[in-house]
């Protein structure tokens, strides 16, 4: 259902936007990307626009609120795994560890809500 679709997608500087490529060569679809974005905030307000459709990894960011979206699962699932990569004998500072623990929270949620 995707190919030949408008896309607004992540920019390279995105880790995710190169994923996203590989995902859909792997699946042999073409796609026409009309506008490529820093930021995935930014992404919500071109779509809620109708200038194309995105795709972005279940953990980038919630969909505001008093919009008109609607998130849909692609099919087959393509799955990444997330790893803390830190210095031998150092800990994390505090905000650091706050945000690697909400990272490992909604990733188990999001788990859990798949099964």
């Amino acid at each position: 259902m995707l190919v030949g679709r408008t896309m607004v997608l992540q920019d390279y500087a995105s880790g995710s936007r190169v994923l996203i490529d590989a995902a859909l060569r792997q699946q042999h679809i073409a796609v026409n990307v009309v506008q490529e974005i820093g930021h995935p905030a930014t992404l919500f307000p071109m779509v809620d626009a109708g200038i194309g459709i995105s795709i972005l990894p279940a953990l980038a960011l919630p969909l505001p609120s008093g919009r008109a979206l609607t998130v849909r699962r692609l099919y087959p699932e393509i799955n990444r795994s997330l790893m803390l990569i830190k210095r031998k004998n150092r800990s994390l500072t505090p905000a650091a560890e706050a945000i690697w623990q909400e990272v490992r929270q909604q990733a188990a949620l999001l788990t859990y809500q798949r099964t």
